[in-house]
């Protein structure tokens, strides 16, 4: 099966938040010294994975990006700010450093507060978790996506994208203690957007890396038969039948399939 047709499916997909509520029974001051240490230790590990970046671009990206900061240092209002964070996020992401990109991006959703930057920080938290070998840093952004994407969630309960991301990113980075929470959440969402095609197309990916094809192909015609035009349905159909030893069929998907 072809990574991209992964790739592409995860990065349009998003996730569903489990909200707990308890007692609070941490005494304010001890509190207090937490959320002090959480910011220190959250403030550090952004300034690392900075300065590792940093370290790692050549002269003359390393002089584009310092640009960028002085326009980002220099701005007038916050509008303009904003404006030159995301040239600077973009820029980053186009270095090959999407844990840097993501920082930023959570730094406009921060000054936003809307639902679009902060769906926007947790994909690209997502991708940096993705995109890593590194445990800490993988631990890191998978963290910081599962809390923009909350974060997204609460600000538009209806989008139904960033609840699949929140799920892929306990699948892609399980839980220690609940390991099938990622796919539970991917169930539970088909149970109540049954008709939601992301979520059918991504379980059917599941399906497929565990060798299920039956299951796969279930759940690929069934979002074919919801929107016979999306793509990513197709191409997964393609690679399906490929694996299911069916050639003609895989040809018949494959010429229609846009990579």
């Amino acid at each position: 099966m072809q990574k991209q047709h992964y790739i592409a499916i995860g990065i349009s997909l998003i996730v569903l938040v489990l909200l707990y509520f308890g007692f609070d029974t941490v005494p304010p001051k001890q509190k207090e010294l937490e959320k002090s240490r959480s910011l220190q230790l959250e403030v550090t590990g952004n300034q690392n994975i900075l300065d590792k970046a940093t370290r790692e671009l050549d002269n003359e990206d390393k002089s584009v990006i310092e640009a960028l900061n002085l326009d980002v240092e220099k701005a007038e209002n916050d509008s303009i700010r904003v404006q030159n964070l995301k040239i600077l996020a973009s820029t980053w992401y186009e270095f090959g450093q999407p844990s840097v990109s993501a920082i930023y991006a959570e730094q406009i959703a921060e000054q936003t507060k809307n639902y679009d930057s902060w769906s926007i920080a947790g994909t690209t938290y997502m991708i940096c978790a993705r995109s890593t070998e590194d445990d800490t840093l993988r631990n890191f952004c998978s963290a910081r996506a599962l809390k923009a994407l909350e974060m997204a969630i609460s600000l538009d309960p209806d989008k139904v994208e960033p609840k699949i991301n929140q799920a892929l990113v306990y699948v892609d980075n399980p839980d220690k203690e609940n390991p099938m929470k990622g796919i539970l959440m991917l169930r539970e969402l088909q149970e109540k957007y049954p008709k939601n095609t992301a979520i059918l197309n991504q379980l059917a990916v599941l399906a497929l890396k565990t060798n299920q094809i039956e299951k796969a192909l279930e759940r690929l015609n069934e979002s074919y038969h919801i929107d016979s035009k999306n793509n990513n349905t197709i191409c997964l159909l393609a690679d399906a039948w490929q694996l299911a030893g069916d050639e003609q069929k895989a040809k018949e998907f494959k010429s229609q399939c846009k990579s």
